[in-house]
């Protein structure tokens, strides 16, 4: 019985987004997060830092994109 009232309050404290009522919600967002993921190797000299003007920090400048990222804690790991 505890396991089952553990389990009920881990889902009940996530944010609403980590929420999923059924597994195929679930597995629906996991796709989803695939197909918007990609990777690529650049090298790190090619990779270059600019800050915004919308106050949103540094950006890390993807050479021959246009693209923009901001780095998370898990791009230093």
């Amino acid at each position: 019985m505890t396991m089952l009232m553990q389990a009920n309050r881990q889902w009940a404290t996530r944010p609403h987004d980590q929420r999923f009522t059924s597994l195929t919600e679930l597995a629906d967002f996991v796709h989803a997060q695939k197909r918007a993921s990609r990777s690529s190797v650049v090298p790190s000299g090619k990779i270059g830092v600019e800050p915004t003007t919308d106050n949103r920090g540094l950006l890390v400048a993807l050479p021959g994109s246009t693209d923009y990222v901001a780095p998370t804690h898990w791009s230093f790991g």
